[in-house]
């Protein structure tokens, strides 16, 4: 599988770094320009693209949002229910499943429960906190689980970590952004490895961050790892599933892109801004902005569930990646706004810090779900346009 924690054993080229400083653009008026003074820091932190937000709020310190029913419904009249998902020849029969999910209180984790249960399934949450009926305890820093629980289950989804973009990167921030990953999923790799009737798949959260900044290359799960925070943490995040590939599970490593959702993550804390008139681009808004619908990603992850040919890695992202002048411009049509702003790299570097700056803010990621398309997934919000409108139409 993947190399060892922080370590890709690949030899890379060097890129240059392109200087991407200039003047901070703004209207002529003058309460404007001091109003987007003030808003530069909390708008530098809008779009993370190397990663996307995983945060679990089953008990743990961190939380993100629950979506609603609304989030994963198509917009389209007289829909009220999440889409049905058509199959494949390649899917395994289909069955109800026993699925055990982790991280479920995020924003993924409960799109994907809804989900789950429209189609039929039953699904086993896991939490930190006292449990509730149908659920089950764990606790990744302490080690427990509660085994017994997840015997016989058919598939498990872990989406545990805490948010890799909602903070500057302090050594505290880091070290917790690794440990919430790693701990978690080993701890339930192994569990799933030891049980006597073992599930068949393990979908296993992971991020395009592992990519690294890679300009205008095109990314498909073939290209190798890349280099900086995101990436290191991405690689370890995903060796961590080893125990349970060797007990002969299926793993999928799904590598999202940023999930766009009204109810959490970047494109909710980029809408005060841009519904203030003074959203904009980042840098010069050339670095490409992989992304995908909270919808899209709750369905590709029941597919991978459901389709036996597909493991290792698997990109979940738009078949459509944009330019972030490109997003920036598709939010202010949406939302009939101004966006007229810039921060300059120098700006962001002052306010986040270099690296997060550099590596997670300004990343450029081009990626491609070569994998999940090959296997006959549909995208249903194939255009940006598209997935913004049905985001912003949300409660």
């Amino acid at each position: 599988m993947r190399p060892g924690p922080f370590a890709s054993g690949l030899t890379r080229p060097r890129r240059k770094k392109t200087d991407l400083s200039y003047s901070v653009t703004t209207p002529n008026a003058a309460d404007t320009k001091r109003n987007a003074t003030k808003a530069t820091t909390t708008m530098a932190t809008t779009i993370p693209t190397a990663a996307p937000e995983l945060a679990s709020t089953d008990g743990a310190s961190w939380s993100t949002p629950a979506v609603s029913r609304k989030g994963l419904t198509p917009a389209r009249e007289g829909g009220s229910n999440p889409p049905s998902v058509a199959r494949a020849p390649n899917m395994i029969e289909e069955r109800p499943m026993r699925v055990v999910v982790s991280g479920s209180s995020g924003m993924i984790g409960q799109a994907l429960l809804e989900l789950l249960r429209v189609e039929g399934h039953e699904v086993v949450p896991l939490v930190r906190r006292s449990t509730h009926r149908g659920e089950a305890r764990w606790d990744p820093s302490s080690g427990s689980i509660d085994d017994a629980a997840l015997d016989g289950c058919d598939a498990a989804v872990n989406l545990a970590g805490v948010g890799i973009g909602d903070r500057r990167w302090s050594r505290k921030r880091k070290r917790e952004i690794v440990e919430s990953r790693v701990a978690s999923t080993d701890l339930l790799s192994r569990t799933l490895g030891e049980l006597s009737q073992r599930p068949r798949t393990l979908v296993s959260a992971s991020a395009i961050g592992i990519y690294g900044d890679r300009g205008d290359e095109i990314l498909t799960e073939d290209s190798e790892t890349g280099e900086g925070f995101p990436a290191e943490v991405c690689e370890k995040w995903e060796a961590a599933t080893a125990p349970a590939q060797i007990a002969g599970i299926r793993v999928a490593h799904l590598r999202s892109a940023v999930v766009l959702a009204l109810t959490g993550g970047a494109l909710a804390r980029q809408l005060p801004l841009f519904r203030a008139g003074i959203g904009g681009r980042l840098g010069k808004g050339d670095q490409w902005f992989s992304w995908v619908s909270l919808r899209d990603e709750a369905k590709a992850i029941l597919h991978i569930l459901e389709t036996e040919t597909l493991s290792g890695a698997v990109n979940c992202s738009s078949p459509a990646p944009v330019t972030n002048r490109e997003f920036t411009k598709a939010l202010a049509r949406a939302l009939r706004r101004p966006a007229a702003f810039s921060v300059p790299r120098p700006a962001l570097r002052v306010a986040l810090g270099r690296k997060f700056a550099d590596e997670f803010v300004l990343s450029s990621l081009r990626v491609l779900p070569s994998r999940l398309t090959g296997s006959g997934f549909v995208f249903e919000d194939q255009k940006l346009e598209e997935a913004l409108g049905n985001a912003l139409s949300g409660p």
